[in-house]
């Protein structure tokens, strides 16, 4: 499966916030609003597999599916808290802590998958990068 740049940015980027010097290092994810059984969720499968495979075997994602860690708004507490090192949130629940990301949740925005992680990568991440670090949050 061919990643795209906005899935190579997020799997760089949990690598580097979890490249912590030790030799073995658990990040533990929530795949909020994914149902066992669904393309969500080979997808979440996928990128574990994923981070392990670039990070040599030095991390390993625990990927939580189906409500295993509960609803959105209790994945992004325990995100805050650093219960969870990396979660799949919805624009719409973060933006109970960042109002300004409710826009990429506009429909018809995007003409394509494309444009979306082209602006995503090259000019939205930079704009919402330093409102979601106020809250203590990285945006991959």
């Amino acid at each position: 499966m061919q990643a795209s740049p906005v899935r190579s940015l997020l799997i760089l980027a949990a690598l580097t916030l979890c490249a912590c010097g030790e030799r073995q290092a658990e990040v533990i994810g929530g795949g909020v609003g994914v149902v066992q059984g669904t393309a969500g969720e080979a997808k979440w499968l996928a990128f574990a597999e994923r981070v392990g495979d670039l990070s040599n075997g030095a991390l390993t994602l625990t990927p939580m599916v189906g409500g295993e860690l509960g609803s959105e708004e209790t994945i992004l507490s325990a995100l805050r808290r650093g219960r969870v090192k990396v979660a799949n949130l919805s624009g719409l629940v973060v933006s109970s802590l960042v109002p300004e990301l409710a826009l990429i949740q506009t429909p018809f925005l995007f003409d394509s998958h494309a444009e979306a992680d082209y602006l995503l990568d090259n000019h939205l991440i930079d704009v919402y990068a330093p409102l979601l670090a106020e809250q203590g949050l990285q945006f991959l």
